[in-house]
C-alpha cells in the first residue's frame, strides 16, 4: 500500500465534499 496515495486520494476527496457542501448551501440560502 501506498500511504502517501491514500492520503493524497483522502485529501483530495474531503475537499471536494466540502466544496460541494458549501456550493449546495450557496444555493440554498441565496
Amino acid at each position: 500500500m501506498d500511504t502517501d496515495l491514500k492520503l493524497g486520494l483522502l485529501t483530495a476527496v474531503s475537499t471536494l465534499v466540502m466544496i460541494v457542501i458549501f456550493a449546495a448551501l450557496c444555493l440554498i440560502f441565496a
